[in-house]
């Protein structure tokens, strides 16, 4: 799994498909958006197969239940997969996937049927941790950025 971070994109973030294989596991988060608005984990979210809310997205696959989650109570919170949420519902984005089985003071983060992001993490985390594990396959490349200010030649 491949996610860059840049500034300069006309977008947050982009992954490459929901659900993906070893062979198209790549994304980009801009760094302004990657941390505090949680973009670097929602496009993670998208590789292993979560989407966004059911009404802006009501694909059913890979997971029927793989939804983010807005909050019903007026401009409260979402969870990490969730955007556009219908009139006065969501919120901010807080850092939480979608989750029957946790709250946020009374009110759960996701449901059962719908939006249980959590789940398909947990469901695909063995299948993506195998991606490329023979010693062949492995390559870590760590390929530092230098970006000057200047055009000044030194």
């Amino acid at each position: 799994m491949i996610l860059l971070t840049g500034n300069g994109y006309s977008f947050c973030g982009l992954a490459s498909g929901i659900g993906v294989s070893e062979d198209t596991a790549f994304a980009v988060a801009s760094e302004t958006c990657a941390t505090g608005y949680y973009s670097f984990g929602h496009e993670i979210g998208h590789l292993f197969g979560a989407r966004h809310i059911i009404t802006q997205d009501p694909t059913p696959t890979p997971f029927s239940y793989g939804h983010g989650y807005c909050n019903t109570t007026a401009s409260t919170w979402r969870t990490v997969m969730a955007y556009n949420c219908p009139s006065n519902t969501g919120g901010n984005r807080i850092q939480q996937w979608s989750n029957p089985y946790v709250s946020l003071g009374e009110d759960p983060t996701g449901s059962i049927a719908l939006e249980h992001n959590a789940r398909v993490l947990n469901e695909r985390a063995g299948a993506i941790a195998n991606f490329r594990t023979q010693e062949d396959d492995f390559l870590l490349m760590i390929v530092p950025t230098i970006i000057s200010a200047s055009n000044k030649k030194q």
